[in-house]
């Protein structure tokens, strides 16, 4: 009689709890920290993206994050793709199997598996080291428009400035610029 009583409240107990738990809400933005590797001293930006950004859009928010001119090829890569690909496989366009699609791909389930490098300029070799921070539910982003630079560190570098460095780093000329960004690209 025991033993029942007890299979009993464990039955109770867990109707109990399945049905005060809610849904998880479905997470809708990301905090991306990008930093450029190897430059001292240290450049970095964070930003809130969607989480359906996709790697084009991604290019282009770290063009204007950067201050970069957009005047040079550039390449994404997930830890899982070998990096051993030389200038020519770029330029031609030959693209390992597994290879990110920019059109196409979205970055968020990429880079739950790991940092994404981006590089830009071949010549210079500017690569950009991208990291997951936070994610957030729509209920945790109150209403912020995206994208958005929340913080950053040092200037930006000239773009064949040979790692001089350029404008100073301003929070407010990157979110006003993602603003244009945001209505350009709007549907």
């Amino acid at each position: 009689v025991c033993h029942c009583v007890l299979e009993t409240s464990i039955i109770m107990k867990w109707k109990v709890n399945t049905m005060q738990s809610k849904p998880a809400e479905p997470i809708v933005a990301m905090e991306l920290k990008i930093r450029l590797i190897q430059v001292r001293p240290s450049v970095s930006r964070t930003i809130l993206v969607p989480t359906t950004l996709r790697y084009r859009q991604l290019h282009e928010l770290i063009q204007i994050a950067f201050g970069w001119e957009n005047a040079h090829l550039h390449e994404f890569q997930s830890q899982q793709i070998s990096d051993n690909r030389s200038l020519m496989d770029v330029l031609r366009n030959i693209q390992p199997e597994g290879a990110i699609d920019e059109e196409k791909d979205m970055v968020y389930p990429e880079i739950l598996n790991g940092s994404i490098t981006y590089t830009y300029d071949f010549g210079e070799d500017w690569k950009h080291k991208i990291e997951l921070g936070k994610v957030y539910t729509s209920a945790e982003l109150m209403r912020h428009d995206l994208p958005l630079c929340i913080r950053g560190r040092g200037n930006n570098m000239l773009e064949d400035g040979f790692e001089e460095p350029g404008a100073p780093y301003s929070r407010d000329n990157i979110n006003r610029q993602f603003y244009y960004w945001r209505m350009r690209n709007a549907k």
